[in-house]
């Protein structure tokens, strides 16, 4: 607290301990509220200043990206709240032999482009387009570490 800080204020106070071989943390503060928040300011800081917390990347959270995995691999980053659940949409045309030829387009909403794939299987196109797109999310969350 700053020399000019009111210390009389200080009317509550709030001790942390998480492991043995950490020291005990103690926080102060004009409330309970603010006694805890500052315990936990603490906290966090020496952790941080010591290497106990380490930050994880997209890539960190899943193995390798796969076509056979793209989908489910997206949605365990999702739902780890890295960005909004995928969404896909699909065309179906044929080729000159009336065999179908789908395309499927993958979109996450907090990232303005959106890629897609073709093949002869709706599943197949949706494997690549999520794959593409992970690939992608990938590589922009490695920029910004």
């Amino acid at each position: 607290f700053p020399l000019e800080y009111n210390h009389s204020r200080l009317k509550y106070h709030c001790e942390l301990k998480l492991l043995d071989d950490l020291p005990v943390f103690c926080g102060f503060g004009a409330s309970k509220s603010e006694a805890r928040m500052n315990v936990c300011k603490f906290a966090y800081e020496y952790l941080e200043k010591n290497g106990y917390i380490q930050y994880t990347t997209m890539r960190d959270e899943i193995d390798e990206p796969s076509k056979e995995d793209a989908i489910n691999q997206l949605e365990i980053l999702a739902r780890r709240d890295y960005f909004s659940i995928p969404t896909y949409e699909f065309e179906e045309a044929h080729d000159d032999n009336g065999n179908p030829i789908w395309r499927s387009r993958c979109r996450i909403k907090e990232y303005d482009k959106s890629f897609s794939s073709k093949s002869s299987s709706k599943k197949e196109a949706k494997k690549l387009s999520a794959l593409k797109m992970l690939k992608y999310v990938i590589e922009e969350d490695e920029k910004n570490v």
